[in-house]
């Protein structure tokens, strides 16, 4: 039996923020949530094309999104759809106590809208590494004051996010300029010095 007694994986998924994306308004889905959104598409009879129209992302990005939402229908994990937040246990708690969720709606509107332009960044200089940590910096700050990284991090990394989480701009629940160095710890310090230079120059 699973952790809700289940023998399925269970993915929980927010039914209004889904009803928002099809409705085109900008919103932060996790990837079970991207599935869904899919899968309601695909049931209209639209492919991978509206996918990438209706989500924001690249036509390659939209195709891999609609073999993950087969896979994981192969797997059988199970949707479990719920009414703006689930109940509590289900989803993850520590999310309440994470900073961003503090934010108001101005920013978090701005905080999707940035996502959304940094999810087709591609990143193989120090210089584009910059651009990218520079354009997330008003956000990575807010990562700053967070208690709940570690739960973050791992929480992105599972649920293979992309987005900003856990003081970091991540790539299917990795850092995007990770790659870039010999080590996390390196990858941090410049992410800080980054951060360093946007608080200095936005004094």
């Amino acid at each position: 039996m699973g952790r809700y007694g289940a023998t399925r994986a269970v993915v929980a998924v927010d039914e209004l923020a889904v009803e928002h994306a099809l409705d085109g308004r900008p919103v932060r889905l996790n990837t079970a949530e991207r599935c869904e959104v899919a899968t309601r598409l695909a049931a209209r009879g639209q492919g991978s094309a509206a996918v990438a129209q209706v989500l924001g992302v690249s036509q390659g990005a939209a195709q891999v999104l609609c073999r993950r939402a087969r896979e994981r229908m192969r797997r059988g994990v199970e949707h479990r759809v719920y009414t703006i937040r689930p109940p509590a246990g289900v989803m993850m708690d520590w999310t309440e106590r994470a900073a961003c969720a503090r934010m108001d709606e101005h920013m978090r509107l701005a905080w999707w809208a940035t996502e959304a332009r940094i999810g087709s960044a591609h990143v193989e200089s120090l210089g584009q590494a910059r651009r990218v940590v520079w354009t997330a910096a008003p956000f990575l700050l807010v990562c700053e004051t967070c208690p709940v990284l570690a739960q973050c991090r791992e929480w992105a990394g599972k649920d293979n996010y992309s987005g900003i989480a856990g003081r970091a701009v991540v790539r299917d629940g990795r850092p995007m300029i990770g790659r870039l160095f010999r080590s996390p710890a390196r990858s941090r310090a410049f992410v800080t010095e980054v951060l360093k230079s946007w608080r200095e120059t936005h004094a």
